[in-house]
Parts: structure tokens; sequence; C-alpha cells
């Protein structure tokens, strides 16, 4: 395992003698890339109507939040939820785009992997990584379009495998499959999908601030473009590595992914370790108390959440 014979007398003494202005200025990047990410969405609903950043910022940090603290990543749902729940938006809709976010972030982050391989080699495990994630994210990609482009059969075919069902179960998952297919509208807008893609470039190169920044704090050397090349490859491992469901906030895989990542630059397990701690702890800490606090203006607490979703 990653963090097998770590040093953690060697990971404190990191972690103490790091620069903590560089893990302040981090908050920079952080912020604004949520606000890139509401902007993107509220790209990806213009089919559906003028949504402003306004109402859309909230229900995307009480989402992230809520991955940070339950399993699962049920913020996903959770942003659809309470989107819908401040305009005449369906939450099955809303959840389109929230996946067709996470398919553009794939493509995003395998892209931005690949690209490190031009200029750097790969170690074997990433090569493998990225060419598997890059098939998974263009297939998904692809069913989607084949959703929108082909509804009428996809209709026909959630009513044969439906039939069994109750009349008003199958017309509610019909009705469901229909706002979850209009949510997808945006593909149609060839040149609005294409700058809400490319955007997804902007929002992640961003998010790789914060991981230069998280390096340059430990002092780890920066020689040229080597640096770059680091944050970048962080990047996309840590948060191809997250993108699978498992605990809360992808402690653990976090890490591990972090420690892979920067083996491959020659940096030891232990300032990899240190790195990773203080990268998650500002966007775990700064998101979650961001998204609790729209959470809690909402009129929600978290046990609550949990309890509801627990019926």
């Amino acid at each position: 395992m990653a963090i097998e014979k770590i040093d953690w007398g060697r990971t404190w003494r990191a972690l103490q003698g790091a620069d903590y202005r560089f893990i302040a200025l981090a908050l920079i990047p952080t912020t604004l890339s949520y606000f890139l990410r509401a902007t993107r969405w509220k790209w990806l609903l213009e089919p559906a109507g003028d949504f402003s950043i306004h109402l859309l910022f909230p229900p995307l940090m009480i989402g992230f939040a809520l991955n940070n603290l339950l399993p699962g990543r049920l913020g996903e749902f959770a942003r659809a939820y309470f989107v819908s729940r401040k305009s005449e938006l369906s939450a099955s809709l809303s959840f389109a785009t929230v996946v067709l976010e996470r398919v553009l972030d794939g493509l995003t982050i395998v892209g931005a992997m690949g690209a490190v391989g031009l200029f750097y080699p790969l170690p074997d495990w990433a090569k493998r990584i990225a060419l598997l994630s890059g098939l998974l994210f263009i297939f998904a990609l692809a069913f989607l379009l084949l959703l929108l482009f082909f509804q009428r059969q996809a209709m026909w075919l959630t009513r044969l495998f439906t039939s069994p069902l109750p009349r008003s179960w199958r017309e509610m998952v019909l009705g469901m499959l229909s706002s979850f297919t209009a949510g997808l509208e945006i593909m149609r807008l060839g040149p609005t999908f294409l700058r809400s893609a490319a955007f997804s470039g902007v929002i992640w190169g961003v998010e790789t601030a914060i991981y230069y920044l998280g390096i340059k704090a430990l002092h780890s050397s920066l020689s040229g473009w080597s640096g770059l090349w680091q944050a970048v490859f962080l990047m996309s491992a840590v948060n191809l590595g997250i993108m699978i469901p498992a605990a809360p906030g992808g402690i653990g895989p976090y890490q591990a992914a972090a420690i892979l990542a920067l083996a491959a630059f020659g940096v030891p397990k232990e300032i990899a370790l240190s790195i990773s701690i203080l990268t998650h702890f500002i966007q775990y800490t700064y998101v979650t108390a961001i998204g609790l606090y729209f959470l809690g203006r909402e009129g929600f607490s978290l046990s609550r959440i949990v309890e509801e979703g627990a019926k």
C-alpha cells in the first residue's frame, strides 16, 4: 500500500516546517473554482431557463459539503434537490446536468494527465488509469448522447422494462427519464456546449493552482516546468482516485493517490503525504464549512439529511 512504511516523524516535521502563507493563498483559487463551477452549471442549464449564479452557488456548495461528510457521493443528488426547491426546475433535470458536469470533469482530468505524459515520462500505472478512465468517460458521454438523440427509443425500452410495475410507478419512472433527458438539451447547442466543455479546462486549471501552492508550501524542489507537471499530475491522480465513491471526502484514497503521483517525480512518501494533508485539509474544511452554512440557511441540518435519506 502507498502509506506503508511511512516515517510519521518526518511527516510531522515536514508539516511543522511548511510555509503556511502558501496554504492561506490557496483559499483564493479554491473559492474561485467553485464560482467558476456555478458559472458552468448556469450555462448547462440554459435550455431550461436563465438561472443566476446567486441561485446556483448555495446548492452547489451544499452538494460538495455533503460529498465530504456522507458516503456514496450523495451530495450530487442533494445539489439537484436543493436547486429544485429554490426554482421550478425538476430535480431529475438538474441531476442530468450534474451527471454531464462529472463526465466533462472526468474527460478534462484524463486529458490533463495525458498532457503531462507528453512532456514527462509517466509510470505504467498512470498510463493504464488514464486509458481506462478515458474510455469510461467517453462511453458515458456517448451514452448521454444516445439518450438525448434517441429519446423515443429510450422511452420505448423504459416502457417495456417497467411494464410489470404499477401504472403510477411506471409513469413516475417515465417522467423522471423525460426530465433527465431534458437536462441534456445543452448538447444540442453545439457552440454553447463546447464553451461549457472548454470552460472545464479553466476550472481545473484553477484547481491545479491549489496543488501547486501545496507543493510550494512544503518547499518541494520546483525547477523549471517540473513544479507545473507535479501539480497537474497530482491534481489528475487525486481527483481520479476519489471519483469512485468510497470514504466521505475521499479520505484515504486521496492520500494514497498523492503519494503514488508524487513518487513519479521522486518526492519522498512523507513529503507527498504532507502535501496531500495540507491540500486536502483546506479543500475539505473550507468547502464543508461554506456548504454547511448554506445548508443551515435552508433550514436543514446534517442530521435531518441523514434521517430523510434513511427513510
